[in-house]
């Protein structure tokens, strides 16, 4: 006849336990960590323990876990109890959660082999039912495995699709909205309503709320406003109605192509300013200018009358721009000093200098400057797919 081969019970440090006076102390040792007795629950559930107990001939004590009720308020001691061991829980320990994770880790391997997905298996929906307890559960991070969802406004909390990429509805009007929650979507299928572009119906002239940026004194993140200077078929030009920042266009060079400026508008700004969603309806552009491509750029101009400065805007009145209480506080600005208006760059360099770039003079008249200075305004410009 075959020896019959004990299986000891793996605690949560990683520690296997033999027998009964190893997990007596085990839980005794570590009574301050909750863990251990949801291992011991998880294993009062599933039958192991008194597996366990019954093949070292611990009979006393596997049928005392017999009078232990899970929905008992006392549980959790009355199954310490049962064994031997002294339990004061330090925080209630959720025997349904822990059913509920068994269950969900369960489903999760029939379908994936994917351990990190598996090891979430007590934070994942694959219904609607599912999705209600984690919520009451107080969980901040779920993962949702199914075809749709229908999601709660709770603040600071990420929902995350998996094996798939579920349709997810929220009853918040936009993308703003949701982020002004601190609510995180991430590989989910976004609600229609999320979808539709706000420069659709503009015109040349309006202004429209598109992407976020730092705008008050206290540095408050809030929509970035942008005036509309053309419409071409499918696509439209924008710029931001104010100075969003003040950034040294170069430390030496007025070169489009490597400027500092550069890569901060299509690096740093363009991923703070715009979410994944916002990014897909901004156009990549040609500036055949300078021979770049990029998402987000300055306008071309010279005091001569050419570029886009000169083109979109009809007068220097028009071309007058004034910075958000951000950039005033930030470079403990004035607004009196020049009747609220202040230099904004261009990406247009002087051809008689190496250092000097074109910008827009705060009365509105196209100048030059160094590149080193630091205190001219950046409206950043961009297309938009209509």
């Amino acid at each position: 006849m075959a020896r019959k081969i004990k299986f000891a019970l793996e605690m949560a440090d990683g520690t296997f336990v033999s027998n009964l006076e190893d997990l007596q102390k085990h839980i005794k040792n570590n009574i301050k960590n909750n863990d251990d007795v949801k291992k011991l629950v998880e294993y009062f559930l599933d039958g192991r323990l008194e597996k366990w107990l019954l093949d070292r001939y611990y009979e006393e004590e596997a049928k005392a876990l017999q009078t232990v009720d899970k929905d008992d308020p006392d549980f959790t001691c009355k199954l310490c109890k049962a064994i031997g061991a002294d339990y004061t829980p330090s925080e209630s320990v959720n025997v349904a959660l822990i059913e509920y994770e068994k269950r969900m880790r369960k489903a999760l391997e029939e379908v994936t082999l994917d351990s990190e997905l598996i090891a979430n298996a007590g934070f994942t929906a694959s219904n609607q039912s599912d999705l209600v307890f984690l919520i009451k559960s107080g969980k901040q991070t779920i993962y949702l495995w199914g075809d749709s969802f229908k999601l709660f406004v709770v603040k600071n909390i990420s929902y995350i699709g998996i094996l798939g990429k579920p349709s997810v509805d929220i009853g918040l009007p936009d993308l703003e909205a949701v982020e002004s929650y601190g609510i995180k979507l991430e590989n989910v299928k976004l609600p229609e309503k999320f979808n539709s572009n706000p420069f659709k119906n503009a015109k040349v002239g309006d202004v429209v709320k598109f992407g976020n940026y730092p705008q008050t004194a206290n540095g408050d993140i809030q929509p970035i406003e942008w005036q509309v200077l053309s419409k071409e078929n499918n696509k439209m030009l924008v710029i931001s109605k104010y100075g969003l920042d003040t950034k040294r266009f170069d430390s030496s060079s007025n070169n489009w192509a490597n400027s500092e400026i550069r890569k901060w508008l299509n690096g740093e700004f363009y991923n703070k300013a715009f979410n994944d969603q916002e990014k897909k309806s901004i156009k990549s552009s040609n500036l055949s200018d300078v021979g770049t491509t990029d998402n987000v750029f300055l306008l071309s101009g010279d005091w001569q009358g050419n570029g886009e400065v000169n083109d979109y805007f009809a007068n220097n009145e028009s071309r007058r721009c004034k910075a958000t209480e951000y950039v005033l506080k930030k470079n403990n600005w004035a607004e009196s000093e020049t009747d609220g208006y202040f230099w904004w760059w261009l990406r247009s360099p002087n051809p008689n200098y190496s250092n000097r770039v074109c910008d827009v003079f705060y009365g509105g008249s196209i100048s030059h400057r160094d590149v080193s200075l630091d205190n001219s305004l950046v409206r950043p410009a961009l297309w938009v797919n209509l």
